[in-house]
């Protein structure tokens, strides 16, 4: 039995609808075989009907639909990349400025309650009846189209649905329309803010984070100017090598110019003295309100 909220069992009789969500079997796979072999990849997770459901229905046995469309499926983790690449151009291979950070982290938050228009994805989350092992996400863009008179496979195929709330969100989606069904997000459930904001840190990471499965690493963006100033490849730098870049702050480096100067015109000055003269600086308001600590 499906146990999110977004999914529901379908009897084996019943209709096919939009948003019924389809195992890669062995039928399946050979109707793919012969027509799209493409789809027989183990890239691809399993198959989501995006036909409307009153084109399914079946009177004397046959559909109003001559063709049906089924949306691929794929891992959450395999599409990332190309997610960060939607908000931030690379720096190098999977290395993204830092400052995109903020950007991911609402994009993955549209996607995970199924309000994300623009790039057409529709978050699934994990569930065992369905046969879904990892977050994935149906590319409402990647689709297949399947003659009707291969209903029986794609039943057999069936592993559940969506509920009827989510069903209007997926028709939402597909019609590109501008009003936004009354379904809940994650927030609207119990322990669902907190477990939205773990899949959003999962999936975006920080600032000098790497995820080698994921295949994004968060640079910060002024070391990527540095970088850049030194004509140095980012691809070859060690994470250490990168930090070496980072340059001193103003504040700091402030500081040390206003000690030598004090130096020079006190040479005898006790370090203790010079020490407490740079807290007492450096805790002075108006004094890092001219110096930021960047």
């Amino acid at each position: 039995m499906a146990v999110h909220w977004t999914y529901q069992d379908v009897p084996t009789e019943e209709d096919l609808s939009q948003g019924d969500i389809l195992s890669p079997s062995p039928d399946l796979l050979t109707l793919f075989a012969d027509v799209h072999p493409h789809f027989c990849r183990d890239k691809y997770l399993g198959f989501m009907v995006a036909s409307q459901s009153c084109d399914l229905v079946r009177r004397g046995g046959v559909p109003k639909a001559g063709y049906i469309a089924l949306s691929a499926i794929r891992p959450l983790s395999s599409v990332l990349p190309k997610l960060v690449a939607q908000v931030t151009a690379p720096v190098g291979n999977g290395k993204f400025p830092s400052s995109g950070l903020g950007d991911l982290k609402r994009l993955l938050e549209r996607i995970f309650n199924q309000n994300e228009q623009a790039i057409g994805l529709f978050f699934l989350y994990p569930d065992g009846d369905l046969k879904l092992g990892e977050e994935a996400v149906a590319m409402l863009r990647v689709t297949v189209s399947v003659r009707s008179q291969h209903y029986e496979i794609l039943t057999r195929a069936r592993v559940g649905g969506l509920k009827p709330e989510f069903q209007a969100k997926l028709g939402w989606l597909l019609g590109n329309l501008y009003n936004r069904p009354a379904t809940p997000d994650w927030p609207d459930y119990d322990g669902g803010k907190e477990k939205l904001k773990e899949l959003i840190a999962t999936y975006s990471g920080g600032v000098g984070a790497q995820n080698d499965s994921l295949g994004v690493t968060w640079i910060d963006d002024v070391l990527i100017r540095e970088a850049k100033v030194k004509k140095l490849d980012i691809d070859a730098l060690t994470p250490d090598e990168l930090e070496n870049l980072r340059p001193e702050p103003i504040l700091e480096k402030a500081l040390s110019e206003i000690e030598a100067s004090l130096l020079k015109v006190f040479p005898e000055v006790a370090q203790e003295t010079i020490v407490k003269f740079r807290n007492r600086l450096r805790n002075n308001g108006k004094f890092t309100r001219l110096f930021p600590r960047v």
